[in-house]
């Protein structure tokens, strides 16, 4: 890492030591998806939860604690909206990228923060949450030094479920609600212009809620999803 880079990174949080110390154990955790189940977002008080929202559903939400972002087009197609609404980010350290199909990047996110202004000021202001993937290391692509390394599996969603389950301490309250996380490959109404995004491993969407059951019997988590609740 250059020395200019260097610099930055005393700015950037480790995204798993967030998670570890810096969410309350007593809140309870909602992941934003954009499946079909989204559409049911106003039945829910999102002010009750800790509020995560993936990719473009920041756009429905007034605020949200964290926003998380692995490819670098949704964090582009949003920026503002991510910089306004977002307490955090969540990103990795080599994005993924749509045009290379889907997969990550030899720019770091310092590379892609001095194209975006958005980008800049999240990791200037100490908003950015980092971790580094194991996609990048599939790639042979370096790796931020004393970050930690997250899997990533087919979407943001499963993946974004086993950090949390990794990282949080917690003897008990050890479910994370979510919306929208439905497993397949249709949105909700709200993001009908969106072009169905594409996966970490090209296994398929429907595999999805397959590896988040797996991650939940490992680290005795439960993914409750609302939709159920709220039918």
């Amino acid at each position: 890492m250059k020395e200019s880079q260097k610099s930055y990174m005393i700015t950037v949080k480790d995204f798993n030591i967030f998670i570890r110390e810096c969410i309350p154990s007593s809140i309870n955790i909602l992941f934003l998806g954009k499946g079909p189940s989204f559409s049911l977002l106003d039945r829910i008080k999102l002010d009750s939860f800790y509020t995560v929202c993936l990719n473009h559903t920041i756009l429905n939400v007034d605020k949200c604690d964290i926003c998380s972002i692995i490819d670098i087009e949704n964090f582009i197609e949003t920026d503002e909206v991510i910089y306004n609404k977002a307490k955090y980010v969540a990103m990795p350290w080599r994005p993924h990228m749509k045009a290379k199909n889907f997969k990550p990047t030899e720019k770091t996110i310092l590379d892609f923060a001095k194209e975006n202004i958005y980008l800049q000021k999240i990791i200037d202001e100490s908003r950015l949450l980092l971790y580094n993937t194991n996609s990048a290391a599939i790639n042979n692509f370096n790796h931020a030094p004393d970050v930690s390394i997250n899997d990533l599996y087919i979407n943001n969603g499963d993946s974004l479920f086993g950090m949390f389950c990794k990282n949080l301490i917690r003897s008990n309250n050890k479910v994370i609600y979510s919306l929208g996380i439905d497993g397949g490959n249709v949105y909700a109404d709200q993001f009908s212009d969106l072009e169905v995004g594409g996966e970490v491993t090209g296994v398929g969407y429907c595999k999805s809620i397959e590896v988040i059951n797996n991650i939940e019997k490992s680290a005795n988590y439960k993914m409750i999803y609302l939709k159920d609740i709220l039918k």
